[in-house]
């Protein structure tokens, strides 16, 4: 007989499973994190995970979630701050999410695992993750001073290019790599803002 928690205790568990499950990510990959060490590292029998998570796919999708909330919580942060996102919060932004923050699964996610978690995931599960895209066109609606003739295709593009560029920083000059990926951010704001940055 399965064990039973308080809800208090089920939410402590599966935010300790995120977080385990994030590091394995980190340290392994997606591939090589297992359901049984994040179960014994977390103190809770393997069968346990199955009554939080269908399976290691939806694990992921619920660990990027997760660090989808935390995003939409800084830009409501910075809004609620200043009425809105300015160029320099962009700039911010885009560096921390790309450079510095490690809690982005997305950071450790390669093509091969988004592939495997469209084909194994139930249909439409991956689809609840809400798109780069979607994120970028709903923060650009509270951006101050954009640019309303902005063309969101390029600015769309641009930040998949950094994207493209920190996911495969392996084949570009480590000591010029910052230097190249604030060349890129200059150019997207230089495109939402329609301005030359002085």
């Amino acid at each position: 007989m399965p064990k039973v928690y308080s809800e208090q205790k089920r939410e402590e568990l599966r935010n300790r499973m995120l977080g385990v499950g994030l590091e394995l990510i980190k340290k392994n990959g997606m591939k090589k994190m297992s359901i049984e060490e994040i179960t014994k590292t977390v103190g809770i029998a393997q069968g346990t995970f199955y009554h939080f998570f269908t399976s290691k796919e939806v694990f992921v999708v619920e660990i990027a979630k997760e660090y989808q909330r935390k995003i939409n919580r800084t830009i409501e942060r910075i809004v609620s701050e200043k009425g809105g996102i300015d160029r320099e919060d962009l700039r911010l932004f885009y560096r921390r999410t790309f450079l510095e923050d490690q809690d982005s699964v997305f950071r450790y996610l390669r093509r091969e695992d988004i592939q495997t978690l469209i084909q194994r995931l139930p249909e439409g599960s991956f689809q609840q993750l809400e798109s780069s895209r979607a994120v970028m066109e709903r923060m650009f609606q509270k951006v101050i001073g954009r640019n309303e003739d902005c063309d969101l295709d390029v600015a769309f593009n641009w930040i998949q290019l950094l994207n493209l560029t920190v996911e495969n920083q392996d084949m570009l000059s480590a000591v010029a790599f910052e230097k190249t990926f604030d060349g890129l951010l200059k150019v997207l704001l230089n495109e939402i803002f329609n301005e030359k940055e002085a």
